[in-house]
């Protein structure tokens, strides 16, 4: 290691000491197996046996120890660490009045490195899909799905989605249209913006509607109630925790 510093490790970091994928040179930490040094602010310590990095202001997804080494085969370490390092979500759709438009944006999240956790469709008392057709359809598809039958014609989008997260939730939650076709690599570079970049998000928007929301933040918040996730946060001052899909995915349709 060289320069001598004077920074103050912040309450959120990362000590690479004991992780397999810092690279020693004797006793001092040279690298990182997936060069996560590169990408931050990092800090020299030294115990009594090495010197080591700490990742300041970060919490670093790739650190493992050896408890988690000891049951994975050394040559699958870095494949087990990217699959542990995908997002877990559900999909929300809103159906409209034919099964083409759903087919449209189911076939299109099949298509996406990777997929939901789990599929909701929305089933308004509107909509003038009948349920055997929507049925019939979601019977052939590979993901677990439910439909969402709404019968109060007074609740709102953001009431529905209190209500289904309330039921089921994952890590996060995206939110379509039927019709709408996601690009098939959306959720791989949000994944990256997450894992590689440190994204941290309540809400990532396109032209003010949500594309997808950390349910963390969701239920923190206390869900959208009678008014948005979005309109309680910027009430709170959290507009760190706002985003737009066009500064992660600038090619991303615009609703207007």
């Amino acid at each position: 290691m060289n320069n001598t510093q004077t920074k103050s490790i912040s309450q959120l970091h990362t000590s690479c000491k004991d992780c397999i994928f810092a690279v020693y040179n004797a006793n001092t930490q040279i690298d990182c197996n997936f060069n996560c040094l590169q990408k931050e602010e990092t800090i020299n310590a030294y115990d009594d046996n090495q010197e080591f990095f700490v990742i300041n202001n970060v919490k670093c997804h790739y650190k493992r120890n050896q408890t988690w080494a000891a049951k994975v085969a050394p040559t699958n370490w870095h494949t087990r660490v990217k699959e542990e390092n995908r997002i877990k979500y559900q999909t929300i759709i809103f159906a409209k009045d034919n099964i083409d438009s759903v087919k449209l944006t189911l076939q299109s999240l099949l298509a996406q490195e990777i997929k939901p956790q789990h599929i909701t469709i929305v089933r308004k008392p509107i909509s003038k899909l009948p349920c055997k057709t929507l049925l019939e359809y979601l019977q052939t598809i590979s993901l677990p799905w439910n439909i969402h039958h709404v019968a109060n014609t007074n609740f709102t989008n953001p009431m529905i989605l209190d209500e289904i997260i309330r039921l089921k939730s994952y890590t996060y939650y995206t939110i379509f249209n039927a019709g709408f076709i996601v690009p098939n690599d959306l959720l791989s570079i949000i994944n990256t913006e997450i894992f590689d970049n440190h994204l941290y998000f309540g809400v990532i928007l396109n032209d003010e509607r949500p594309v997808i929301i950390s349910t963390l933040i969701h239920k923190t918040c206390g869900g959208h109630g009678k008014t948005t996730l979005t309109k309680k946060l910027r009430k709170n001052k959290c507009h760190d925790l706002i985003k737009t899909i066009q500064e992660i995915y600038p090619a991303y349709p615009r609703l207007r």
